[in-house]
């Protein structure tokens, strides 16, 4: 597992972005208006649901993780509003699931999943968007995954040593067996099914990489 804060995190993620971004170029010509639109709808439904979530965390986890939780709330509130804004009309309502009670460590590995698989996505989307303002906005909520995900792993590192990690191993290892699904939301169309398996594949990549315990890690590559 690599460190929070350590050039050997930012590489990592810096070698999927590239990864991602290169796919979202050689694709972008592929998608249509129609594709384009509903992305709208997926990026602002998922982040809608991001931002459930966190509510929910929030609600659950101690005063101590109390701060830097209402901290990325408004981030997530704001990227919600970034998508919304794409709607001449309004963004589409967004109906949201019954809450969960989840113990500490598998809603800091809810949170991280869902971060990781945000930063894929949002780094293919910049690189297919044709609005440099979009673009820019995209690019801004990138970044601050980038930071979620460094905070997230961090919360996560001392349940390596501990029975927690059990539970972590089996929400993101489910997470990630089922990224194919979840990037169907997104790109449906059976001609974009390359994109959605190298986004997806980076995904699940960094899962395993940065929230799997090593048992669990080569399970999930051997299902692969």
């Amino acid at each position: 597992m690599f460190a929070p804060d350590s050039d050997a995190l930012k590489s990592r993620l810096d070698v999927h972005a590239a990864s991602v971004h290169a796919a979202g170029r050689r694709w972008a010509a592929a998608l249509t208006p129609a594709d384009l639109a509903h992305l709208s709808v997926a990026f602002h439904r998922a982040e809608s649901l991001a931002e459930a979530a966190l509510v929910a965390a929030i609600g659950q986890l101690g005063a101590g993780r109390r701060a830097e939780l209402l901290e990325q709330l408004e981030d997530e509130r704001r990227h919600v509003a970034v998508f919304a804004s794409w709607f001449l009309d309004g963004a589409p309502p967004v109906s949201l699931p019954d809450e969960k009670q989840r113990p500490e460590a598998v809603w800091f590995a809810m949170l991280a999943c869902n971060e990781l698989a945000g930063f894929c996505q949002f780094e293919m989307l910049a690189a297919i968007l044709h609005d440099p303002t979009k673009v820019e906005a995209v690019r801004a909520v990138a970044a601050d995954e980038r930071r979620h995900i460094a905070r997230l792993v961090r919360w996560l590192a001392p349940e390596r040593q501990r029975p927690a990690q059990r539970e972590v191993d089996r929400f993101a290892s489910r997470f990630a067996a089922h990224i194919d699904a979840r990037m169907q939301q997104f790109l449906p169309r059976d001609e974009l099914g390359p994109l959605r398996s190298t986004v997806g594949s980076a995904v699940a990549d960094l899962i395993t990489e940065l929230l799997l315990s090593e048992e669990a890690a080569s399970r999930l590559r051997a299902r692969s």
